[in-house]
């Protein structure tokens, strides 16, 4: 071994001295798992949850086929630990530095006896990727430590992702309009990277086939700032499903679900037990004047839940036993004071209720046709028509027009004046003091017999 590789076995040592310690420190309890047990399975999780290409088991081995490393050489780096990018990065050298063909090739020989010169030249070129990729992800979290737009799943590391969890939930449809859009799983796969929870819109619960017929339209250019440079980039389009049926709402949420389950956030049972309660609220009796529980109150009640457990600060990452912790705070979060509020029957719009018909006015002749009310309170339709109208339609029920209480007070009889009779216009041969179609012809002013215009003469 030589010295110069004395450093990189530091970590595995003092990783297994701490886990030897920690077995003698603390015995082992009957009803508690071994903690190496412990250990692989909180790593395996970890392990499944990564998003990033340079963490990624799939992608890692996409790449091992498509470079052309033969199969004896990929069985050999499995058995030493080197599963990923990244790990292979770090296996030999240091990014960022040159690579040494001899020594490279005797590190690779130290691994696999028998490998070909085409073999080592294979795994050069793949370690030289890895160690490159590995120093513009580190630039890109120094300059972006918070991006705001979610980073791609890669293709392999999703078809090996999805195809786990279809065969994981058997009899669950998962394909389809059932599908999630690939935006979707990369907003949920997210929430594991940056481990910061965030309420994912049901609007933007689309499914896959969505997706690809949005995709095909013409994509509009954005001009971004990046390094002190102008970046033209293609701007995706906003893609938002529509959320107003019951149908609707479910399968958005079993979307979301199918996601969260692929990022490795929270299981689907868990969320579909979750969705099953939220949903039940749908089946119960409203008291006597209220209406039942609408989708739109669903959907609200959704959002008071996930806004109060990032105000609770859940974490999305399993803890060090593999815990989700979403897996019980969501389903708790149904009983918060927010949620039941949300929930509550509203309640109903009370029917108008139609003003009693009155009697003709004292004096008034009968058959005179009065105002009518009228549904909807359309503007015109409570105006006192005096003229009936010659088409065909329904009676309109009479009532006393409405004169305020003042008047009546002062001596009036409630009864409609003349107006165009005030101004000596009315067409109607009728005696001062009588009444036409319209009203009485009376004064406006002190309620004589005769016209306004005559006022002052009288």
């Amino acid at each position: 071994m030589k010295l110069s590789l004395f450093p990189l076995y530091i970590p595995y040592v003092c990783h297994v001295v701490l886990c030897f310690a920690y077995c003698i420190r603390k015995p082992r309890q009957d009803n508690s798992e071994n903690f190496f047990l412990q250990t692989t399975r909180s790593s395996l999780g970890t392990r499944v949850a990564m998003t990033s290409i340079l963490d990624s088991e799939a992608q890692f081995n996409l790449r091992l086929e498509q470079v052309r490393v033969p199969q004896t050489l990929q069985v050999a780096l499995k058995n030493s630990g080197v599963t990923t990018i990244s790990s292979l990065a770090y296996a030999h050298g240091q990014p960022g530095q040159p690579i040494v063909a001899d020594d490279f090739a005797a590190w690779v020989r130290q691994i696999e006896p028998g490998a070909t010169i085409g073999a080592v030249s294979s795994l050069k070129r793949l370690l030289f990727e890895s160690q490159t990729q590995l120093l513009a992800m580190l630039k890109e979290q120094i300059t972006n430590p918070e991006p705001t737009v979610a980073r791609k799943v890669p293709q392999a590391e999703r078809e090996t992702r999805l195809a786990n969890l279809r065969n994981r939930l058997i009899g669950v449809l998962s394909e389809g309009h059932a599908e999630p859009c690939h935006a979707l799983l990369d907003a949920a796969t997210q929430l594991y990277d940056q481990n910061i929870l965030r309420y994912i819109p049901l609007e933007k619960c689309f499914s896959r086939l969505t997706e690809l017929s949005a995709s095909n339209k013409t994509q509009t250019k954005l001009l971004e700032v990046e390094a002190s440079k102008v970046v033209v980039k293609d701007k995706d389009a906003e893609i938002e499903a529509s959320v107003q049926s019951s149908y609707q709402l479910l399968e958005a949420l079993k979307r979301r679900g199918l996601a969260l389950d692929f990022a490795g956030v929270m299981s689907f049972t868990r969320h579909d037990r979750y969705v099953q309660l939220l949903f039940s609220h749908l089946n119960r009796d409203p008291p006597a004047g209220y209406n039942r529980c609408s989708v739109s109150q669903l959907i609200s009640a959704d959002r008071a839940a996930w806004c109060s457990l990032i105000e609770k600060n859940v974490k999305p990452r399993p803890d060090l036993a593999g815990v989700l912790a979403l897996d019980t705070e969501l389903e708790d979060s149904l009983k918060t004071y927010e949620v039941s509020f949300a929930l509550l029957p509203l309640m109903s719009k009370t029917q108008p209720k139609a003003s009693p018909a009155h009697g003709d006015a004292p004096g008034g002749n009968k058959g005179q046709s009065q105002p009518s009310s009228s549904k909807g309170g359309k503007k015109g339709q409570s105006r006192y028509r005096p003229y009936q109208s010659k088409g065909k339609g329904k009676a309109k029920s009479k009532f006393e027009q409405r004169i305020p209480k003042e008047i009546r007070d002062a001596g009036g009889t409630a009864a409609p004046i003349c107006f165009d009779f005030a101004f000596k216009r009315c067409r109607e041969t009728v005696a001062e003091g009588s009444r036409c179609k319209k009203g009485y012809h009376l004064c406006c002013l002190c309620y004589g017999p005769h016209s306004m215009a005559d006022h002052k003469k009288h």
